[in-house]
């Protein structure tokens, strides 16, 4: 249950949002996208909603335990001791300190996983919405460890009949979403330029993350002007330097959802999605 405190002392932007996401998530119908079953106002003139109960952990704590499991198989390898140089022992040497954390089947595992998230995305794009927050504390494992796609608090409606009735909550300049997933187009508050590509660039760090084990792409941390920057000018790392696990094909895939102009992008997260399920 989302409740919103505060009765008749909401603000009238609070409640537009609040009542934009009951709308967004009533007309989306996807299993990978959480569902709505009610909504309404308390006594005390409180609104709220009735979503689905997803029972799973979210992804951004999947990734973190990936990240120490990867930090631990490195430590194994790079703790055994070298052999002798030029016998057969030491060859087994080199090529173990370099051991991935990513077999091949995890790899696949992980990218089943992205690609169900990316045809989650999809569908709402395809209802006319761009969800305009992902990250992997947006995507909740049900109890099946299918992920679903949630939070549409800062989601946008392009269908034509929605435009009209959409307030205006965000102006050029103002920045929406999470930073260190953001997309270029939104850590410049360029909000006319954003639209469904943005998402596929989020996606597109969501993914950078499931396959290095928690990494980004660029440094995240520091001021906003900082972070913002390195969004808009830095190019991403190569993900084979964090594991050599991760082959030129998929490192292709992820550094194409990543690119800095939305044109060079996949232009839908369908087309992500089956680029990953043609790979796999």
């Amino acid at each position: 249950i989302k409740l919103m405190h505060g009765g008749g002392a909401i603000g009238s932007t609070g409640r537009a949002r609040f009542d934009l996401e009951v709308q967004v998530l009533g007309r989306l119908d996807h299993p990978g996208i959480v569902g709505v079953h009610d909504s309404g106002v308390t006594e005390d003139g409180s609104v709220y909603y009735v979503m689905e109960y997803i029972g799973g952990q979210p992804l951004d704590v999947l990734i973190r335990e990936w990240r120490r499991e990867a930090e631990r198989i490195r430590g194994e390898s790079g703790a055994r001791p070298a052999a002798r140089p030029g016998t057969a022992e030491d060859g087994v040497s080199r090529v173990t300190s370099r051991t991935s954390a990513l077999g091949s089947r995890v790899l696949n595992e992980r990218l089943g996983m992205f690609a169900k998230i990316c045809e989650g995305v999809s569908a709402a794009h395809i209802a006319g919405v761009i969800h305009r927050d992902l990250k992997p504390a947006n995507i909740r494992l049900d109890k099946r460890g299918e992920p679903v796609v949630v939070d549409f608090g800062l989601a946008k409606m392009l269908a034509d009949d929605q435009r009209a009735k959409q307030p205006a909550m965000t102006a050029t300049g103002q920045f929406v979403g999470s930073m260190p997933w953001s997309s270029p187009e939104q850590a410049e508050g360029s909000t006319r330029t954003i639209d469904t590509r943005s998402d596929v660039y989020s996606l597109g760090v969501i993914l950078y993350q499931m396959v290095t084990g928690g990494k980004f792409p660029y440094t995240v941390v520091g001021t906003a002007r900082q972070v913002m920057n390195n969004i808009v000018t830095a190019e991403p790392k190569r993900p084979s330097l964090f594991d050599r696990g991760i082959n030129d094909e998929i490192e292709t895939i992820v550094l194409k959802a990543l690119s800095k102009e939305p044109e060079r992008r996949y232009q839908s997260a369908a087309d992500l999605a089956k680029d990953i399920r043609r790979y796999l």
